[in-house]
C-alpha cells in the first residue's frame, strides 16, 4: 500500500491498494473479497462503501475486471492461449485506489490496518484462483495462501501482518528479536540490541577506541579507530595523545629533534640563531661594510640599521641632484646633512635611493618640477591666447612693459555679425597675460568667457569681442524673443501681454482677479514703454520685481503682467484694466502665452492665505468705493464678495441701456408707478394720452441721474378724475430718445 507521497495519483485521503501475485502456472481467472473496505476504508463516517476505483497490470482488459463492493472478480474470456497472462512474469496483479476518513489535522501514527481474506466471500465461494489446462482444454482451480499484510497508515510502511504484536498491540508490528527481548514499533528498542559486539546476547563485549603505537612507546597517535574489544588488531592500543609517534626513537633510547623539529634532521643554529643545514650562509660580521647573514651594518643580529648610498636633494623634492653621493650605514648624522647643498637657497637634505633603478632631478631648482612651456617653476603655463606670465622667464625682454610673451597662435571666433567662425591669427610678441593669477576677469578659465570662447578684444582695434559675446541672449523660456542657444543672460528677454489676462489664459476673468490679489503691492525699478489698458498685444521687459517686503524674485517675470498699466506697482490703478476688459479673449491665432512654448511657470503656486484675503478685500473695497457700478463689473463684485463672504444686495448697479418697464400696476386703480433705466444724466418727460390722442397728463424731471428706478420711480399718475379705459404713455429724454407703452385704468 501506498500514501500519496511519491505518486501523483494519489490525493489526501486515498490509499492504493497493490496486490501482488506469486504462481508456476498462468492465471485465466479470480474472485476474491477483501476485509478493511467497509470499515476503515470508506468515504464517510457512517460507514458507506467506499468509492473503490479498479486498475490492473493484467492483460485482461478493463472488461473482465468486475467490483461488487469488496468483492473483485474477473478473468479471460479468450480461448486463445496466448492471451493468458502469468503473474509470476511480473508480480502485480491488482492496483486498487480506496479513500479512507481523511482528517489533515489528525495525527495516524502506531494505527494500523491488516488485510486479509475474508471467507466464505460472494455466494460462500472464498477466494479463488483458476488457471487452464491447454492439453485437456480444461479450467481447474490453483490452491493458493492469502498473505496477510498491515499498512502503517498514513504513511508508505507495509509490513507482514503478525496478529497482536509482543507488546501487546493488535495488529502491532513489534517483535521478538534473537536475544527474546520485545522490539521495534512501541518498544524505542532496535531489533538485537542486547547483541553485544561479537553477536552473544547480553555478553560484556563492546566498541571501544584504540591508537596505533608506531614507535613502541606505549603511546598512540595519529586518529583514533573503533574496534570490538574482543577482536583488536596488533598494535593498537586504548591510550593516545603520542605527539611525536612518527619519530623513531635512536640508540640513546629517545626521540632526536634537529633546530627545525624534524626528526633526526641536519640542521643547526648558527651565532645569530639560523637555523638551516646550509653553512654557506651562517652569520658573521668583520666591519660595517663587510658583513653577512643576519648581521646588520652595525654588527648587530637582526638590527635594523642597512648600508646606504645617500645623495643631495636641495630642492626638497624627494629627487637626488646629481651623481654624488655618500655609502651610510643606517640613517645619516646632522654632520652628513650639514655638509650637503651649502649654495642651496631652498634647505639641505640627502636622500638614499637606488641609483639603478632611479630618474635623477630633471630640474634641481624647482622643487615641484613642475616647469610649465614658459620655464616657469610651477607656473600657470600659457592662456588660452598662448601668452606666459610676466614673471616666467620666456617673458624677462617683456618684463619692463608689464606683459608676458606670446608665442604666434591661431583661434578660431564666432563673427558677432554673420555668426561665422573665422581664424585670428596672433603673432608672437610681448601682450597682455589674463590667464590664471592674472587681474582678468575670466583668469580663473585662463582667459575663457563664460560661452567658452578666449578673449581677444584688447589685442586688437576696435575691440569689438567682447567677453561672452557669442552666447549672450535671452535664456527664459517663457520669453517672447527666448534664444534656446544663448548660455548667458544679457537682460533683453520681452514678453507679450494683453492688459487684464493677469494669469495668461487668453481671457480675462475671475483668475485674474486671483492674480492681481497674489501680486498686490509687488513692484520694480521701470515701468513699461509707452503702457495703455487698451486690449491689444504690448510687450514689457523681463526687469527684476520685488514682493510686498522687498523681497526679489528669482527668474519669475509673474507679477509683470499683474502690472496692468504698466507703472511698475502691481494695485489699485491696475483693476481698471480688469473692470473695462472683462470677459475679452484673445484670438488664438495670435496669442502664445509665456512665449511660443506655451508653458509657463506656476505663478499662483504659493502663498500667505492670511495676506491674500487682506489683498481680495482691498480690490473688494477700491470697486465699491469707485461705484456707481454697471453690470458689467457686477459678474467681479459677486465673485469677490462671495469669496469674503459679503453681502452685496444694496449695492446699485447702473443699467446697460434706456429702458422703459411696464407700469405697477397694470391695470391700475386709481394710482400706478412707472419703473425705468437710465444710463446718462438727462432730463425725462412722462407724458399721458387717452385712447383719442389728447394729453391728460405731463411730468419732467431736470438733470436726472443715472441707475435703476424700479419701486423708487418719481414717475406717478393719480387717475381717479379719469375714466375708465386704455392709455397710452411715452417717456422722453433730452438725449432723444422716446419710448411708448399702454396702461389700462378700471374703477
Amino acid at each position: 500500500m501506498t500514501s500519496s507521497s511519491g505518486d501523483p495519483d494519489i490525493g489526501p485521503g486515498q490509499v492504493k491498494v497493490k496486490i501482488y501475485l506469486t504462481s508456476s502456472v498462468p492465471i485465466h481467472s479470480y474472485s476474491f473479497t477483501l476485509n478493511g473496505f467497509g470499515n476503515i476504508l470508506s468515504a464517510s463516517t457512517d460507514d458507506e462503501p467506499s468509492d473503490i476505483i479498479a486498475g490492473s497490470a493484467l492483460n485482461f482488459g478493463s472488461e473482465n475486471i468486475h467490483i461488487l463492493g469488496n468483492y473483485f472478480y474477473g478473468g479471460s474470456l479468450m480461448e486463445d492461449v496466448s492471451e493468458l497472462i502469468d503473474p509470476a512474469d511480473g508480480g502485480l496483479f491488482l492496483s486498487i485506489l480506496a479513500d479512507y476518513n481523511y482528517d489533515e489535522n489528525y495525527n495516524y501514527d502506531g494505527y494500523f490496518l491488516t488485510f486479509d481474506e475474508v471467507l466464505p466471500g460472494l455466494n460462500g465461494q472464498g477466494t479463488n484462483f483458476f488457471t487452464y489446462d491447454e492439453e485437456n482444454d480444461t479450467i481447474y482451480p490453483v490452491e493458493h495462501e492469502w498473505v496477510r499484510t498491515t499498512w502503517e497508515m498514513g504513511t508508505n510502511g507495509v509490513h507482514s501482518f503478525i496478529g497482536e504484536d509482543c507488546n501487546g498491540y493488535i495488529g502491532g508490528i513489534s517483535e521478538w528479536d534473537d536475544c527474546g527481548t520485545c522490539t521495534l514499533m512501541n518498544t524505542e528498542e532496535y531489533f538485537n540490541y542486547a547483541e553485544d559486539c561479537t553477536g552473544e546476547c547480553f555478553g560484556d563485549a563492546q566498541i571501544l577506541s584504540y591508537w596505533y603505537d608506531n614507535d613502541g612507546d606505549g603511546l598512540g597517535g595519529g586518529d583514533a579507530q573503533e574496534f570490538c574489544d574482543a577482536f583488536v588488531d596488533s598494535g593498537w592500543i586504548l591510550t593516545g595523545g603520542d605527539s611525536d609517534d612518527s619519530c623513531p626513537i635512536s640508540d640513546s633510547g629517545i626521540h632526536e629533534y634537529d633546530c627545525n623539529g624534524i626528526c633526526n634532521g641536519d640542521a643547526y643554529e648558527d651565532e645569530c640563531g639560523i637555523c638551516d643545514s646550509d653553512f654557506s650562509n651562517d652569520s658573521y660580521f668583520n666591519s660595517y661594510n663587510d658583513f653577512g647573514g643576519a648581521y646588520d651594518c652595525s654588527g648587530e643580529c637582526f638590527g635594523q640599521e642597512e648600508l646606504a648610498y645617500w645623495y643631495d636633494d636641495c630642492d626638497l623634492d624627494g629627487q637626488a641632484d646629481g651623481l654624488s653621493s655618500l655609502l651610510i650605514c643606517g640613517m645619516p648624522t646632522d654632520s652628513d646633512v650639514s655638509s650637503s647643498c651649502e649654495d642651496s637657497l631652498i634647505g639641505a637634505n640627502i636622500i638614499s635611493i637606488d641609483p639603478n633603478n632611479h630618474s635623477f632631478d630633471p630640474h634641481p631648482e624647482c622643487t615641484s618640477n613642475q616647469v610649465d612651456e614658459c620655464d616657469q617653476c610651477d607656473g600657470p603655463g600659457v592662456d588660452c591666447r598662448g601668452t606666459c606670465n610676466k614673471y616666467a622667464p620666456e617673458s624677462f625682454l617683456c618684463l619692463q612693459q608689464g606683459k608676458g610673451w606670446g608665442f604666434q597662435t591661431e583661434l578660431i571666433v564666432e563673427s558677432i555679425s554673420t555668426g561665422q567662425d573665422s581664424t585670428i591669427i596672433i603673432p608672437e610678441g610681448c601682450r597682455a597675460y589674463i590667464g590664471h593669477a592674472s587681474d582678468f576677469e575670466y583668469a580663473h578659465d585662463n582667459g575663457v568667457d563664460l560661452c567658452g570662447d578666449c578673449y581677444v578684444g584688447d589685442l586688437f582695434e576696435g575691440d569689438s569681442y567682447n567677453s561672452n559675446y557669442s552666447c549672450k541672449g535671452c535664456m527664459d523660456i517663457h520669453a517672447g524673443n527666448y534664444d534656446p542657444e544663448a548660455t548667458f543672460s544679457d537682460g533683453s528677454c520681452y514678453y507679450q501681454l494683453y492688459a487684464g489676462d493677469v494669469n495668461q489664459d487668453g481671457i480675462v476673468n475671475e483668475l485674474d482677479i486671483d492674480g492681481l490679489a497674489v501680486f498686490w503691492n509687488y513692484w520694480t525699478e521701470n515701468g513699461r514703454i509707452e503702457p495703455n489698458i487698451n486690449w491689444s498685444p504690448q510687450f514689457a521687459q523681463g526687469d527684476t520685481w520685488f514682493t510686498s517686503e522687498g523681497i526679489p524674485m528669482i527668474d519669475e517675470p509673474c507679477p509683470m503682467f499683474a502690472d496692468t498699466n504698466g507703472d511698475a506697482i502691481v494695485g489699485s490703478a491696475d483693476i481698471t484694466a480688469i473692470l473695462n476688459n472683462w470677459g475679452k479673449q484673445v484670438d488664438p491665432q495670435y496669442y502664445y502665452p509665456w512665449g511660443v512654448n506655451s508653458q509657463g511657470p506656476d505663478c499662483f503656486g504659493e502663498y500667505n492665505q492670511e495676506q491674500l484675503r487682506e489683498n481680495y478685500n482691498e480690490i473688494y473695497e477700491y470697486i465699491i468705493d469707485n461705484c456707481p457700478c454697471d453690470s458689467d463689473n457686477e459678474e467681479i463684485i459677486t465673485y469677490l464678495s462671495d469669496l469674503l463672504g459679503f453681502d452685496n444686495e444694496e449695492i446699485n448697479y447702473l443699467p446697460d441701456n434706456f429702458k422703459v418697464y411696464q407700469n405697477i400696476p397694470n391695470p391700475f386703480n386709481p394710482i400706478t408707478q412707472f419703473p425705468i433705466d437710465i444710463i446718462v444724466e438727462s432730463d425725462v418727460k412722462l407724458r399721458i394720452f387717452d385712447i383719442n390722442g389728447s394729453l391728460v397728463h405731463a411730468h419732467t424731471i431736470q438733470s436726472m441721474n443715472p441707475g435703476s428706478y424700479q419701486f423708487n420711480s418719481p414717475f406717478k399718475w393719480n387717475a381717479s378724475d379719469f375714466p375708465s379705459g386704455m392709455y397710452i404713455y411715452s417717456f422722453e429724454l433730452s438725449t432723444g430718445e422716446v419710448v411708448h407703452n399702454k396702461l389700462m385704468f378700471i374703477k
